[in-house]
Formats: structure tokens, C-alpha cells, sequence
């Protein structure tokens, strides 16, 4: 597992936080096209969800009457966001993340970035303003799943022990989702239940997002999903090697079962120390927080007024939003039904999961 890109990762903070908010989904999707998507497809679906939703009302019905319980100032905008990420195709998430993990995206210079990059920044800060609008009801912390066809660090040398040391931390630059149900890991699109490479991902998560209601996958095709946000870090707990022979595609006894690698999610602060963080460094950390507790103690409600300023900005942010919804008029009213109807094939999440231990 490679080390953690701090450089990387406070330069995509700055990426996403210093990128305008767009007005409109619309607008936020519109350089998506230059990842390869099929625009098409992507703008019919959006139309379509999002008249099916303005129409119903459900998104402000309460969760008692089968509604989603948001608040009448959450954009349609922003629940529609989420709902384009969990497509398998247009594959919204597979695009967007990839330009959050490639190398060549990292200048040298440390001032450029990738086209890639730059295309997706408008989605990425519209979808993050969106998850961030969510109601506390929709943060999610407890135990959830991510299965990959992957072992790690790869088939010719599998060795997860090494690759994910016990007490190490580990980041993911990019979102990431997981599923709250353990029996979605036995589905082909995650890890499946046929010989091969497989792992999966037990994290305790503090601070994710629950987004089965907004997900495409409805029903019995439910996913449960939880999404992590870009930069989440977190630390691993223990590692099982349970695949005997990762190359074996015929027989699953000479396969064996997934490897485990067990993760919590901690603050970004936390993950600066690793597995080297030693017990005389906790306890020189608790001194210096009892020498720092006072002043602490008087910087929060400073602290917390500004949260609430942040929060307020961005409700006002998402209130204008809203407006320009309800003051749009329809633009093709004769395509709606072919809108709404549009299937979006089952596919997996992220073909960069190979990378997921390394980036």
C-alpha cells in the first residue's frame, strides 16, 4: 500500500473547494462529456428523474408516508445529482473518479491539473454541495461492505498482510460506495460467489452518506448504498488471507473464500500518524491537549459560528437553486414518458478497483 499523497490530497481539497458551484445540474454535467459519457442518455435521464420527482412530491413527503423527509429548501437539483452517480451506465462514477486517482492528473508544477480533472471539478463540487445539504438522518455511521474481484497487491504476488498493515492508514481520494447489506458482496457486479480474486472491505464508517432512496437500484435490485466523500481516510484494523489461489477461475474449494481487510473510518488528522504514532507520542499528544483544552474551550463557539455561517451559505446557495427549478418552465413536455423510461443497465461501480488499496 503506498503511502498517503498528502500533497495530492490537500490539492484536490483546494481543487473541489476553490471550484464554483453551478446553478443547475445541467450546467454542473455539462463538461462530463469530454470523459467519454453518452450525453444523451445522461441529459434524457435527468429530465426524466427529475420530472418524476417534481411530479410525485416524494422528495418532501415524510418517510412515514414512504417520502424521502427532505426539507422543501433541498434542491431537486442535488437529489437528482446523486442519483446520476449510481448509474452502471452512464457509468457517472466509474468517469468522475477515475480523474480523482490518475497520476497524470498530479502536476509536477504542483499549479496545473488534467483536463480529465477539470471537466469532472464542476460534477464533483455540485455533488459534493449535495451530499453535504443532506439532512443529518441521511449520515450514516456503522458497518458497511465493499467487495472487489481483486486481490491484493496483485495476483502474482498476493500477500495482503504486507499490503495492508495492521495500525496503517490508508485514503481514498475519490467517493466511494459501500453497501450496508453483507449479502449485496455475493452479486457477480460486486464479489460474487465464483473462484477468483476477491476482497472485501468490512469499514466502520462514522461519516458517510446513506443513499439507497436517490440510488437507481430500487426493490430487490437495492444496493443499500452508503457513499464515502473524496479524501476519507481511514485505518486498518486487520487483514485475513483467505483466497488460496487467486489465479484458480474453475473450482471455488481450490479458490477459497474473499481475503477480509477490516478498516475504520478516522479524521484526516489522525491518519498523519500511521502505524508509527508510538504510545509515548499519545501521551506527549494528551499533555499538549491539556496545555491547549482552555484556549480550545474558547475558540468554539467561534468554531461552531462559523460551521453554522458555512452551513447557512450553502443553504442559501441551495434555496437559489431551488428557485431557478421552480421558476424553469418545461422544455420538452412530449419526451417525458421516453424519459422516464429509460433503463440503465447493471454494471460495476469503479473498473479502477484494482487501485483501491494503492490510491
Amino acid at each position: 500500500m503506498s503511502p498517503i499523497d498528502y500533497v495530492w490530497a490537500e490539492r484536490l481539497r483546494s481543487l473541489i473547494e476553490d471550484t464554483p458551484l453551478k446553478s443547475s445540474l445541467a450546467e454542473a454535467v455539462a463538461t462530463l462529456e469530454h470523459l467519454g459519457l453518452d450525453m444523451g442518455m445522461l441529459r434524457s435521464a435527468i429530465k426524466g428523474k427529475g420530472r418524476e420527482w417534481k411530479a410525485s412530491g416524494i422528495l418532501y413527503m415524510s418517510v412515514a408516508s414512504g417520502g424521502f423527509g427532505l426539507p422543501a429548501t433541498f434542491p431537486l437539483d442535488f437529489a437528482v445529482a446523486i442519483y446520476i452517480y449510481t448509474f452502471g451506465y452512464p457509468a457517472v462514477s466509474t468517469a468522475v473518479n477515475r480523474t480523482m486517482t490518475l497520476k497524470e492528473e498530479r502536476s509536477e508544477a504542483g499549479r496545473e491539473i488534467g483536463e480529465q480533472l477539470q471537466n469532472a471539478l464542476p460534477y464533483i463540487k455540485f455533488l459534493e454541495c449535495a451530499l453535504e445539504a443532506l439532512p443529518d438522518e441521511y449520515r450514516y455511521s456503522g458497518e458497511v461492505r465493499r467487495g472487489v474481484k481483486w486481490v491484493f497487491p496483485s495476483t502474482q504476488v498476493h500477500d495482503p498482510h504486507s499490503h495492508f498493515p495492521k495500525g496503517s492508514s490508508m485514503m481514498w481520494y475519490d467517493f466511494k460506495s459501500t453497501a450496508k447489506d453483507p449479502s449485496v458482496m455475493t452479486r457477480e457486479t460486486f464479489c460474487g460467489i465464483r473462484p477468483g480474486p476477491r476482497t472485501i472491505f468490512i469499514i466502520q464508517a462514522k461519516n458517510a452518506f446513506d443513499i439507497e432512496k436517490f440510488s437507481r437500484f430500487q426493490g430487490r435490485e437495492s444496493e443499500s448504498e452508503v457513499l464515502f466523500r473524496p479524501l476519507t481516510s481511514f485505518r486498518v484494523l486487520n487483514t485475513h488471507k483467505m483466497i488460496l489461489d487467486p489465479n484458480e477461475m474453475v473450482v471455488v474449494e481450490k479458490s477459497g473464500f474473499p481475503d477480509i481487510v477490516s478498516l475504520e473510518e478516522i479524521d484526516n488528522q489522525d491518519a498523519m500518524y500511521g502505524s508509527s504514532h508510538t504510545a509515548e507520542d499519545s501521551v506527549q499528544d494528551q499533555e499538549q491537549e491539556t496545555k491547549q483544552k482552555r484556549p480550545r474551550e474558547q475558540d468554539r463557539d467561534a468554531t461552531s459560528s462559523v460551521e453554522q455561517r458555512k452551513k447557512s451559505g450553502l443553504l442559501r446557495v441551495a434555496s437559489k437553486i431551488s428557485r431557478r427549478e421552480l421558476d424553469s418552465d418545461d422544455e420538452d413536455e412530449d419526451d417525458a414518458s421516453e424519459s422516464s423510461a429509460i433503463v440503465i443497465e447493471d454494471d460495476s461501480e469503479d473498473e479502477d478497483d484494482q487501485a483501491l488499496g494503492v490510491q
